[in-house]
């Protein structure tokens, strides 16, 4: 495979499957509509020198810098994923189409060994253009019996006409065990990502998604289990202000038997911001002994606030344990009145029930200055929310 193969498959299944519609569940509350030209018009720009950093650096779909770390290769070399099991694309996002359609490079991030510090990627749009869209493409290989802690910082610098149009694939081999986070903050044009995951026998995967400011977003993820006893826990946290809109799309393939999966994701939504969660958890014929679980939690500070919560399970094999749940609602009345009578204000009460809520998903993150970075982060937001009932 090169990458031109690649553009030309995926440009003719997208002429096939074209641009999502409010026909489809997936985008029943917003399409693309508004924004296809522009989706159409992908941006470019000429390949540099690869310098060496502390940190992978990734701008506009190129490689700008890249530690050079035993057990770590950063490079364009597609040829090596010739035996890799790839999808290239997301079921529920014919956009991810559009990604492979469309990117110059393949960015292969592969770990041979386990590696003891955590590994900062930074993907930057900043296009010298306007009203066009920045497409990146990513791969990341764990080998067998490898580990690898990794955090990406999601930046979108460019003019707000500009759209990021982002695909990571995973793939986690035999005990191999991968903790990826996932932060977005001021995310201030359309943001599509997508996220898929291959798992393997015994293998761990921990992912996790913090966003915050986000003018527009989408999220879709895929994970595929092919074989036994893999582990996946997928979590997200999602604080929405002003016209936030977060769009959080999961499908969960178990195609091998006693496999896990936990899917735990909250948002804090206030004034006008939207959120949608919509999951689905597929057992397939023979998958026996499968736990899979899914939680969204969401906290409501505003009436003209508004949450879309639609987890989903499709089982076809017996003896599994999956279960699914949804809260929607506002702070307890009662567990205010309690804090307050410790001597807090009302409002110290609702910030500290507040950060109490997020704690739960920030304390999940294993990279200890993406930890404390992101608590300080959650705390000056929470802090200026003012969080009241407001009607």
């Amino acid at each position: 495979m090169n990458i031109e193969t690649l553009n030309t498959k995926a440009k003719e299944d997208f002429k096939t499957i074209g641009f999502p519609t409010n026909k489809h569940e997936n985008w029943l509350y917003w399409t693309p509509d508004t924004i296809q030209e522009t989706l159409l018009n992908a941006y470019s720009e000429p390949q540099e020198s690869i310098l060496n950093s502390d940190a992978i650096v990734i701008k506009n779909g190129r490689i700008v810098s890249a530690p050079e770390q035993t057990g770590l290769t950063v490079s364009y070399d597609v040829a090596s994923l010739a035996n890799e099991d790839l999808s290239f694309n997301v079921e529920s996002s014919s956009i991810s189409l559009l990604n492979s359609a469309q990117c110059q490079q393949v960015v292969i991030i592969k770990c041979n060994q386990k590696l003891n510090d955590a590994l900062n990627v930074r993907i930057e749009t900043d296009p010298s253009q306007n009203n066009v869209t920045v497409n990146t493409k990513i791969i990341v290989i764990a080998e067998a019996d490898t580990a690898m802690n990794l955090t990406f910082f999601h930046q979108h610098h460019g003019n707000i006409s500009n759209i990021s149009n982002t695909t990571c694939e995973f793939i986690i081999k035999k005990q191999a065990q991968l903790d990826v986070n996932h932060v977005f903050k001021n995310q201030k044009a359309h943001s599509f990502f997508h996220s898929i995951l291959h798992l393997y026998e015994k293998s761990k995967c921990q992912h996790l998604t913090f966003v915050s400011e986000s003018t527009l977003m989408r999220h879709d993820t895929q994970a595929n289990f092919y074989e036994e006893d893999a582990h996946l826990d997928l979590k997200g946290m999602g604080i929405l202000q002003d016209q936030d809109k977060f769009f959080n799309h999961l499908k969960i393939n178990h195609f091998s038997k006693n496999c896990f999966c936990k899917q735990h994701f909250k948002s804090i939504l206030t004034q006008d911001a939207i959120s949608e969660f919509s999951g689905l958890v597929y057992v397939a014929k023979g998958s026996h002994g499968v736990d899979s679980q899914q939680l969204n939690q969401n906290l409501l500070f505003s009436d003209s606030a508004r949450v879309l919560s639609r987890p989903q399970l499709k089982i076809d094999a017996d003896d599994v344990q999956c279960a699914h749940g949804s809260t929607i609602g506002q702070l307890n009345p009662e567990e205010i009145h309690y804090i307050k009578s410790r001597g807090l204000t009302e409002q110290e009460a609702k910030s500290l029930l507040t950060f109490g809520f997020a704690e739960e998903i920030i304390n999940e993150i294993s990279h200890d200055t993406v930890k404390k970075e992101l608590t300080s982060v959650v705390k000056q937001i929470i802090g200026s929310l003012k969080v009241t009932d407001e009607k």
